[in-house]
């Protein structure tokens, strides 16, 4: 072997493998100043808080979220749902008529042509009141043949379908997934060869396939369908393995078999399975035609970028919303030890974690939605706010059922909890397990795309120009002396005083500073480690994880300053910003301590240590220099929240809230509400307790009628207290079942 052969066999050995389908996720997206710049040590703050604006939804987008969108929630039981497993008949006409299954697909086509952020809003409130409702209108407006025919269909195709589609007449669903291929989607094992039809002579493809977990499957009339393509006798000229490929089937088509449901935590949503063998399908069933024939796995990923910033998202956004209003509101109508039980430390800790990460990702989600309305395909962002708003939101799920307890744990009509408690686990499974956006993809895919040298030198090196590779080989090497400095001067504290942040409100200036500090710190780590380690960096899963992690926090840190600013710098959120950005950033600095430890940092033995050691201290990990927030934060914020003041009105403005009595969020909010107004009265009560020495575990109708006998409470306050203590019983009290009326889980067949 030459000598340049070898030189390029060793500049090969520094780079990842990639394989066909990582290459071309790798080409699909978009990166973005925001999180390049994160990603680079040098945050553009300009971008950050003032770029891709999109600007406000149109008066159309939100008069259907103030219309149709609320009078779609007004018809929903989401206990009366899952008994009957399925949306009533009158809720899947309204929306058919309404189009909320065309969302997505444009104006010109019958659909209604709204932007992420409206899709985004809608599906958000509708979360906040069935997770099946949401489920069954989101998933026609992420990915699936609406989208793909809207980017990527013929003209032909279009004609077709997407009035269809738009009005309800075709409902969609899209078949990826199946046993042997889950989190790995390149691995599908559905096949479809191209042949000749034996009766007719016409090129087609016949298709077999077992696919699964397929949302609206049961109910769909236009089945998506991913696959690999094979040409044994390369008749579309383009080999004998084109790759992977979507064609659009009619599920009336003959071989198309729609399966048995699924039952996804006995929510009842349509999911089920469908399969076929041997089903022969035209070449123009493939989206875009013939010419597309194997470019469906890049189609896919693009596609993914976008829906994935936006449905799981908004359902984690309306979890963090609801859960937080229900905790908040139980809390302080529910009495324990004689207070309310939002007053005990613990609770105040749990109730302010909820609305801190409620906060986050809502500003998560805002700010990926903002760059996909701005003409991005934002791969990083959408992973990281996939990810973490389905985890945060599981975190408040999981700190509702804590301080709520046994109301959170029966089931029945009067549970506000059960629906998100079922629902986030789905969340956090589909559209890539949570396991492997975190561990493969944030940082994996993410070092890649948002390093200035990564993408290029693999580039020369696959191209074989030994001369373009060494000069980006030594920019790259030259990279790493910039990021030194660039963590030493961010953390000696001399860039606050060149770079002073006037533009940001003053409560935002120090907090942009810090994030200065930590996207630094991150830098000067994970660039040298990612350049010296090369290729073995992607079976380190662990140290991806945990960098992973640096660059998220820093992005909803850097989100929340964001939507504080973009909302006017307002006093009511600042409790909530300041704790999501304090708790951002020391998870932030905590992953990256984490990865510098011996047992986690992906260098081993005397090089790995003295690695390791001159990053610790020219990153600046040392100590522990930003904080968790403080217990008189948490309290401030649970203070705040608990007066159902401006604070809670803005952090739950997404929550449906039901126009008419009854129910068990309108039977909550009227004894939150009732209570409130009562405290005084409660206090009268208590003084009256005193003067006769009576306890609190006394009947409640004897203290208040003790009350009007000493002349403490007037009749009419009598009244008041009791009607509030009735409201207040109706939601403490949770539902009973006759034994005879007791239904088990269906199994299943």
């Amino acid at each position: 072997m030459s000598i340049r052969g070898k030189y390029l066999k060793f500049l090969q050995s520094l780079m990842p493998p990639v394989s066909r389908t990582e290459q071309e996720a790798l080409d699909a997206g978009t990166t973005s100043a925001i999180e390049g710049s994160l990603y680079n040590g040098s945050p553009d703050w300009k971008a950050i808080v003032g770029g891709y604006d999109p600007g406000e939804l149109t008066a159309e987008e939100k008069a259907f979220i103030e219309n149709e969108t609320e009078e779609l929630c007004e018809m929903l039981d989401d206990y009366q749902i899952e008994q009957d497993g399925d949306l009533p008949k009158a809720v899947w006409d309204y929306i058919k008529d309404k189009k909320f299954l065309g969302m997505l697909i444009s104006k010109e086509y019958g659909g209604l042509g709204f932007s992420a952020r409206a899709r985004s809003a809608v599906v958000t409130k509708l979360s906040t009141r069935s997770a099946t409702a949401a489920v069954t209108v989101m998933v026609p407006n992420s990915l699936g043949p609406g989208e793909l025919l809207s980017h990527y269909g013929t003209q032909e195709q279009k004609d077709r379908y997407l009035q269809s589609l738009a009005t309800g007449k075709d409902v969609p669903c899209f078949a990826l997934t199946e046993p042997n291929a889950g989190s790995d989607a390149g691995n599908i094992q559905a096949k479809g060869i191209v042949k000749k039809d034996p009766k007719t002579g016409e090129v087609g493809i016949s298709l077999t396939w077992n696919k699964r977990y397929i949302t609206l499957a049961p109910v769909a009339t236009v089945l998506g369908l991913a696959y690999h393509l094979e040409d044994p006798e390369n008749l579309l000229g383009k080999g004998e393995k084109p790759g992977i490929t979507v064609s659009l089937i009619p599920t009336s088509t003959t071989g198309v078999e729609i399966g048995n449901r699924h039952r996804p935590m006995d929510m009842a949503f349509m999911n089920g399975t469908t399969r076929g063998k041997d089903v022969f399908v035209p070449l123009d069933s493939i989206v875009g035609g013939a010419d597309n024939a194997g470019k469906g796995w890049r189609m896919l990923v693009e596609c993914l970028s976008e829906g994935r910033a936006n449905s799981l998202p908004s359902m984690g956004s309306a979890t963090g919303q609801l859960q937080t209003y229900t905790t908040t509101a139980y809390s302080t109508i529910r009495q324990q030890f004689g207070t309310k039980i939002k007053n005990f430390e613990g609770v105040s800790e749990k109730i302010a974690d909820m609305a801190g990460k409620a906060y986050a990702i809502r500003a998560l989600k805002d700010a990926t939605l903002d760059l996909v309305d701005s003409g991005e395909k934002p791969a990083i962002p959408s992973a990281i706010a996939k990810y973490h708003a389905t985890e945060l939101g599981r975190d408040t799920v999981m700190h509702g059922m804590d301080v709520q307890a046994g109301k959170g744990i029966i089931s029945g009509p009067s549970n506000y909890t059960q629906g998100s408690y079922k629902a986030i686990p789905i969340a956090i499974t589909v559209e890539g397990a949570n396991i492997l956006t975190r561990n493969m993809l944030i940082f994996g895919q993410g070092s890649y795309r948002l390093h200035p040298y990564f993408q290029p030198m693999q580039e020369a090196v696959a191209e074989e120009k030994t001369m373009k590779a060494t000069w980006i080989g030594l920019k790259l090497v030259g990279s790493q002396f910039v990021s030194a400095a660039r963590s030493l001067y961010a953390n000696s504290g001399l860039k606050r005083l060149f770079s002073p942040k006037s533009h940001l409100s003053k409560e935002m200036r120090e907090y942009a500073h810090r994030i200065d500090q930590v996207s630094a710190s991150f830098n000067a780590v994970a660039n040298p480690t990612s350049s010296i380690l090369g290729a073995k960096l992607k079976f380190k899963e662990r140290a991806s994880a945990k960098f992973g992690d640096v660059l998220s926090h820093l992005y909803i840190a850097s989100s929340v300053i964001r939507q504080y600013e973009k909302r006017g710098a307002n006093p009511a959120e600042l409790s909530l910003a300041r704790y999501a950005i304090e708790d951002n950033l020391h998870k932030a600095h905590e992953a990256l301590t984490d990865v510098l430890q011996k047992d986690t940092y992906p260098m081993g033995g005397f090089f790995g240590n003295v690695v390791r050691l001159k990053l610790k201290v020219l990153s600046g990990t040392f100590g522990h220099r930003h904080k968790k927030p403080s217990g008189k934060l948490q309290d401030e914020i649970t203070k705040s929240l608990s007066e159902n003041g401006d604070t809670l009105k803005l952090l739950t403005e997404e929550v449906y809230f039901p126009k008419e009595s009854g129910g068990p969020i309108a039977d909550l909010k009227k004894a939150f509400e009732g209570t409130l107004a009562a405290q005084d009265l409660e206090k009268k009560l208590n003084e009256a307790d005193r003067q006769s020495g009576l306890k609190q575990n006394e009947q409640f109708a004897d203290r208040v009628a003790n009350a009007v006998t000493l002349g403490v409470l007037t009749q009419d306050e009598a009244k008041e207290l009791l009607d509030v203590y009735e409201a207040r019983m109706r939601v403490v009290n949770v539902d009973e079942v006759k034994k005879e009326d007791y239904r088990p889980t269906v199994n299943p067949s």
